[in-house]
């Protein structure tokens, strides 16, 4: 992660992880084939940490909508200097490895994580939370690849998110 987020995918090359690690080459290549499934799993790890943030904050907001655009908002903060790391893990996450599509699938999973929590427990009477997860999934990952691309800001991606939340959870 910290030679994503210091220099792009291109600085993550398998002997300065080695390096850095100060472990055999060998030991890299045991675990991980390749840099995407570094990256992969460090994704993983990263979105972990930020669910476990994410479920000790105290819920704000008076309806389902506004806790959850507010726990997004949260998930969403992300440092500036964090584009090139942001990019390498894009990245990653577009290889073809199983090893990578399973890290896909994990993430996927904590994002609903995240959002059940946002939600509370009992969700709230006539939500498709499954729907509400898949959903805010999508707007989140289509949020990371436009502001990595370029084509959104920074703060773009949490406004998404709560517009999303907003959209899909106050009564019509």
């Amino acid at each position: 992660m910290q030679l994503a987020r210091g220099g792009g995918y291109d600085a993550v090359q398998m002997r300065e992880v080695s390096a850095q690690a100060d472990v055999a080459l060998g030991t890299i290549y045991r675990y991980f084939a390749s840099k995407d499934e570094i990256l992969a799993e460090g994704l993983v790890a990263w979105v972990e940490g930020l669910r476990e943030r994410i479920a000790v904050r105290p819920r704000r907001g008076n309806t389902a909508a506004e806790q959850l655009a507010d726990a997004l908002r949260a998930a969403a903060r992300v440092p500036e200097d964090a584009t090139p790391l942001l990019r390498a893990l894009m990245t990653a996450m577009s290889s073809p490895s199983i090893t990578v599509a399973e890290k896909s699938r994990q993430l996927h999973t904590l994002m609903r994580e995240i959002v059940r929590e946002a939600l509370g427990s009992p969700p709230p009477q006539g939500v498709d939370v499954d729907g509400v997860c898949r959903v805010m999934a999508h707007v989140w990952s289509s949020g990371i690849s436009q502001w990595v691309g370029g084509v959104t800001p920074l703060g773009a991606m949490g406004d998404d998110l709560a517009l999303t939340a907003h959209l899909l959870l106050d009564p019509r």
